[in-house]
């Protein structure tokens, strides 16, 4: 089992079902999918392919979305970047990773700008940009642009379970960070077991992540999607913004880590805001206060 097998199997079961949410931006699957192969046939296009390491610098978005179901179907490998870290941090991974691609947001072309001539094995630039973005620089290529024009149907290629998906970089504690490399097999198995610890989830499920896709939160997106549930992004965290989304989405899972939710509890406005729609939160990555964790039950 494989990445791209769950995933066309979720858009043959759900295409009309709403698949992912970024503030006024609402894709069906069948949309999301769409795009997603175009996003994939533009890859191969310009001269990306099964094996190629692929970084991402960008924030939480329905683009990080699709990029992460667009790599996987060519056989590309994702190698997702923390937004939080240092220039050099991101060319080392870049590096060490022997990346062929960088796609970024557009939040993060002075970051591209500087480290761009230590790259050595980078060779396509692709950004995601807004209607007030700038000129690109020459050599780099516009998200929009290349998909454009591009096809629609399914990618073709054969996919196999052992095929890397992504390289994960630790947080080098004990020296340089390393890359852990998980296999389309092992990431279809996590998915399952997510299912199996926080499930059932069903296809009216909303999950809300507040989490850096980047992260150990990408983990949660497919879970949801094999089952027809609808994905919620936000840009940022904000109390009032998720308060509020909570609310129009009708969001039934929250996941987030242990000081945002404080945050939620400390926060005035909570009283004032109807929840009933949430039915689990999820949280990890420290230990909770249980004095705070008994509070929280209590409240929601």
């Amino acid at each position: 089992m494989n990445i791209k097998y769950l995933i066309n199997r979720a858009v043959r079961q759900y295409p009309n079902n709403l698949a992912v949410v970024y503030g006024e931006k609402r894709l069906t699957f069948f949309q999301l999918n769409n795009r997603v192969n175009r996003l994939a046939n533009a890859l191969i296009k310009h001269g990306l392919k099964k094996g190629d390491r692929i970084g991402i610098l960008m924030k939480n978005s329905t683009y990080f979305i699709e990029f992460d179901f667009a790599l996987p179907k060519i056989g590309a490998v994702r190698v997702p970047l923390n937004v939080r870290l240092s220039d050099q941090d991101h060319e080392y991974m870049l590096n060490d990773s022997e990346s062929s691609a960088l796609i970024f947001g557009e939040e993060f072309i002075e970051t591209v700008k500087r480290i761009r001539p230590n790259l050595k094995t980078v060779t396509k630039f692709i950004r995601v940009s807004n209607e007030e973005s700038g000129t690109l620089p020459v050599g780099m290529l516009d998200y929009e642009d290349i998909v454009g024009d591009s096809s629609e149907e399914e990618p073709a290629g054969y996919i196999d379970d052992d095929d890397l998906h992504t390289i994960f970089y630790t947080s080098g504690t004990t020296g340089k960070p390393k890359g852990v490399m998980l296999t389309q097999k092992a990431w279809a198995n996590i998915v399952m077991n997510l299912i199996l610890d926080y499930g059932p989830v069903t296809e009216q499920d909303v999950i809300l992540n507040l989490q850096p896709l980047s992260h150990g939160a990408g983990f949660f997106v497919l879970p949801f999607f094999i089952k027809g549930a609808t994905n919620v992004l936000v840009p940022g965290f904000d109390a009032t913004l998720i308060f509020s989304t909570i609310e129009k989405e009708k969001v039934t899972v929250l996941k987030l880590v242990p000081t945002m939710l404080y945050q939620i509890m400390e926060s005035e406005e909570k009283s004032h805001h109807d929840f009933s729609s949430l039915h689990s939160i999820i949280y990890g990555g420290s230990p909770i206060v249980v004095k705070k964790l008994i509070e929280a039950i209590e409240f929601f």
